[in-house]
Protein backbone atom coordinates (compact mmCIF):
# COMPACT_ATOMS: atom_id res chain seq x y z
CA UNK A 1 0.00 0.00 0.00
CA UNK A 2 2.59 2.32 0.88
CA UNK A 3 4.53 1.67 -2.65
CA UNK A 4 0.98 2.73 -4.36
CA UNK A 5 0.89 5.80 -2.34
CA UNK A 6 4.57 6.57 -2.82
CA UNK A 7 3.80 6.42 -6.71
CA UNK A 8 0.84 8.40 -6.84
CA UNK A 9 2.60 10.93 -4.92
CA UNK A 10 5.47 10.78 -7.58
CA UNK A 11 3.48 11.01 -10.51
CA UNK A 12 1.79 14.23 -9.10
CA UNK A 13 5.31 15.92 -7.87
CA UNK A 14 4.41 15.88 -4.45
CA UNK A 15 7.65 14.35 -2.97
CA UNK A 16 8.07 11.50 -0.77
CA UNK A 17 5.45 10.43 2.37
CA UNK A 18 7.74 10.86 5.30
CA UNK A 19 8.56 14.52 4.20
CA UNK A 20 5.40 15.78 4.09
CA UNK A 21 4.20 15.31 8.08
CA UNK A 22 0.88 15.02 9.06
CA UNK A 23 -0.93 16.70 5.58
CA UNK A 24 0.41 13.55 3.47
CA UNK A 25 -2.82 11.73 4.36
CA UNK A 26 -5.14 14.83 3.92
CA UNK A 27 -3.52 16.10 0.32
CA UNK A 28 -4.08 12.16 -0.83
CA UNK A 29 -7.51 11.99 0.51
CA UNK A 30 -7.99 15.20 -1.55
CA UNK A 31 -6.28 13.64 -4.86
CA UNK A 32 -8.26 10.23 -4.28
CA UNK A 33 -11.10 12.69 -4.29
CA UNK A 34 -10.24 14.70 -7.79
CA UNK A 35 -8.84 11.44 -9.24
CA UNK A 36 -12.36 9.53 -8.26
CA UNK A 37 -14.42 12.24 -9.76
CA UNK A 38 -13.49 11.41 -12.99
CA UNK A 39 -14.91 8.95 -15.41
CA UNK A 40 -14.04 7.01 -18.81
CA UNK A 41 -16.34 6.30 -21.54
CA UNK A 42 -16.30 5.09 -24.41
CA UNK A 43 -17.99 7.12 -27.14
CA UNK A 44 -19.54 6.38 -30.19
CA UNK A 45 -21.52 7.59 -32.93
CA UNK A 46 -25.28 6.34 -33.71
CA UNK A 47 -26.54 8.91 -36.79
CA UNK A 48 -25.78 12.19 -36.22
CA UNK A 49 -25.24 11.52 -32.04
CA UNK A 50 -22.87 11.29 -29.55
CA UNK A 51 -23.12 8.30 -26.91
CA UNK A 52 -21.19 6.82 -24.14
CA UNK A 53 -20.98 4.05 -21.98
CA UNK A 54 -18.94 3.51 -18.72
CA UNK A 55 -15.44 2.29 -19.51
CA UNK A 56 -15.33 -0.65 -17.04
CA UNK A 57 -18.68 -2.12 -18.95
CA UNK A 58 -16.42 -2.05 -21.84
CA UNK A 59 -14.31 -5.69 -22.74
CA UNK A 60 -13.64 -4.72 -26.40
CA UNK A 61 -14.38 -3.14 -29.70
CA UNK A 62 -14.64 -5.16 -32.47
CA UNK A 63 -14.62 -4.34 -36.31
CA UNK A 64 -17.55 -5.17 -38.18
CA UNK A 65 -18.35 -9.30 -37.56
CA UNK A 66 -20.07 -11.67 -39.64
CA UNK A 67 -23.27 -12.15 -37.66
CA UNK A 68 -25.37 -15.38 -37.88
CA UNK A 69 -28.90 -14.45 -37.96
CA UNK A 70 -31.47 -16.15 -35.72
CA UNK A 71 -34.82 -16.47 -36.85
CA UNK A 72 -37.73 -15.09 -35.10
CA UNK A 73 -36.07 -13.26 -32.60
CA UNK A 74 -36.64 -9.33 -32.19
CA UNK A 75 -35.52 -7.29 -34.83
CA UNK A 76 -32.57 -5.37 -32.87
CA UNK A 77 -30.84 -8.67 -32.28
CA UNK A 78 -29.05 -8.91 -35.33
CA UNK A 79 -27.59 -12.37 -34.32
CA UNK A 80 -24.33 -14.12 -33.01
CA UNK A 81 -21.04 -14.55 -33.94
CA UNK A 82 -17.90 -16.18 -32.04
CA UNK A 83 -15.14 -14.24 -30.51
CA UNK A 84 -12.43 -16.40 -29.89
CA UNK A 85 -14.75 -19.27 -29.03
CA UNK A 86 -17.72 -17.85 -27.32
CA UNK A 87 -20.77 -17.20 -28.90
CA UNK A 88 -21.49 -13.24 -28.61
CA UNK A 89 -25.12 -11.84 -29.15
CA UNK A 90 -25.41 -8.66 -31.34
CA UNK A 91 -27.76 -6.38 -30.61
CA UNK A 92 -27.74 -3.43 -33.06
CA UNK A 93 -28.33 0.34 -31.39
CA UNK A 94 -30.04 1.62 -34.44
CA UNK A 95 -32.54 -0.49 -34.38
CA UNK A 96 -33.33 -0.78 -29.94
CA UNK A 97 -32.84 3.04 -30.27
CA UNK A 98 -35.34 3.47 -33.22
CA UNK A 99 -33.31 5.19 -35.94
CA UNK A 100 -33.59 4.81 -39.49
CA UNK A 101 -31.02 2.26 -40.90
CA UNK A 102 -27.61 2.63 -42.48
CA UNK A 103 -25.34 0.63 -44.60
CA UNK A 104 -22.29 1.14 -42.35
CA UNK A 105 -19.45 -1.16 -41.57
CA UNK A 106 -19.01 0.27 -38.04
CA UNK A 107 -17.98 -1.28 -34.97
CA UNK A 108 -19.35 -3.40 -32.20
CA UNK A 109 -18.32 -2.45 -28.80
CA UNK A 110 -18.78 -5.51 -26.46
CA UNK A 111 -19.92 -5.05 -22.90
CA UNK A 112 -20.25 -6.29 -19.84
CA UNK A 113 -23.76 -7.02 -18.31
CA UNK A 114 -25.81 -8.12 -15.41
CA UNK A 115 -27.11 -11.16 -17.61
CA UNK A 116 -23.49 -11.81 -19.95
CA UNK A 117 -21.60 -10.46 -22.61
CA UNK A 118 -23.47 -8.94 -25.80
CA UNK A 119 -21.93 -6.90 -28.44
CA UNK A 120 -23.73 -4.05 -29.25
CA UNK A 121 -23.73 -2.65 -32.74
CA UNK A 122 -23.24 1.28 -33.51
CA UNK A 123 -21.78 3.57 -36.62
CA UNK A 124 -18.34 4.38 -35.36
CA UNK A 125 -16.52 4.55 -32.09
CA UNK A 126 -15.00 8.27 -31.69
CA UNK A 127 -13.13 7.72 -28.84
CA UNK A 128 -12.51 7.83 -25.21
CA UNK A 129 -13.87 10.45 -22.79
CA UNK A 130 -12.91 11.37 -19.78
CA UNK A 131 -15.80 13.39 -18.34
CA UNK A 132 -15.69 14.88 -14.57
CA UNK A 133 -18.43 14.24 -12.69
CA UNK A 134 -19.37 17.84 -12.11
CA UNK A 135 -19.82 17.97 -16.00
CA UNK A 136 -22.11 14.97 -15.87
CA UNK A 137 -26.07 16.58 -15.94
CA UNK A 138 -28.59 14.13 -14.93
CA UNK A 139 -30.61 13.31 -17.65
CA UNK A 140 -33.71 15.53 -17.92
CA UNK A 141 -36.73 13.70 -17.34
CA UNK A 142 -38.19 14.09 -21.04
CA UNK A 143 -35.40 11.34 -22.14
CA UNK A 144 -35.78 9.20 -19.51
CA UNK A 145 -39.85 8.74 -18.95
CA UNK A 146 -40.29 5.41 -21.33
CA UNK A 147 -37.55 3.69 -20.26
CA UNK A 148 -36.15 4.97 -17.12
CA UNK A 149 -32.19 4.74 -16.30
CA UNK A 150 -31.80 4.13 -20.31
CA UNK A 151 -30.05 7.53 -20.45
CA UNK A 152 -27.83 7.72 -17.65
CA UNK A 153 -26.69 11.66 -17.67
CA UNK A 154 -26.12 14.09 -20.15
CA UNK A 155 -22.57 15.47 -20.83
CA UNK A 156 -19.99 17.66 -23.10
CA UNK A 157 -16.93 16.07 -24.51
CA UNK A 158 -14.51 17.73 -26.69
CA UNK A 159 -17.52 20.48 -28.01
CA UNK A 160 -20.15 17.48 -28.79
CA UNK A 161 -23.14 16.67 -26.25
CA UNK A 162 -22.61 13.31 -24.87
CA UNK A 163 -25.59 11.35 -24.35
CA UNK A 164 -24.43 8.59 -21.63
CA UNK A 165 -26.22 5.40 -21.44
CA UNK A 166 -26.64 2.13 -19.06
CA UNK A 167 -25.45 -1.13 -20.72
CA UNK A 168 -27.81 -3.18 -18.49
CA UNK A 169 -31.33 -1.67 -19.90
CA UNK A 170 -29.87 -0.61 -23.35
CA UNK A 171 -30.09 -4.65 -23.80
CA UNK A 172 -33.60 -4.64 -24.55
CA UNK A 173 -35.56 -6.83 -21.48
CA UNK A 174 -37.05 -9.90 -24.12
CA UNK A 175 -32.94 -9.94 -25.03
CA UNK A 176 -31.50 -10.31 -21.61
CA UNK A 177 -32.86 -14.21 -21.05
CA UNK A 178 -31.58 -14.90 -24.37
CA UNK A 179 -28.32 -13.20 -23.82
CA UNK A 180 -27.93 -15.26 -20.04
CA UNK A 181 -28.66 -18.90 -22.17
CA UNK A 182 -26.28 -17.92 -24.70
CA UNK A 183 -23.89 -17.02 -21.68
CA UNK A 184 -24.95 -20.45 -19.75
CA UNK A 185 -24.44 -22.22 -22.84
CA UNK A 186 -20.81 -21.52 -23.72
Amino acid sequence: MVREVASVREVYGLGSVRNRGNNTLGTLFQMGLRIMSEHKYVVFKLAKEYYGIPIERVERILPSQNVTRIPKTPKSLMGIFDLRGDTIPAVDLRQRFELPNAELEGNFVVCLTDVGRCAFKVDGVDGIAVLHEENIETAPQKLTHQEPGLVAGVAQADGKLVLLIEPDIALPKELGAYVSKTQASA
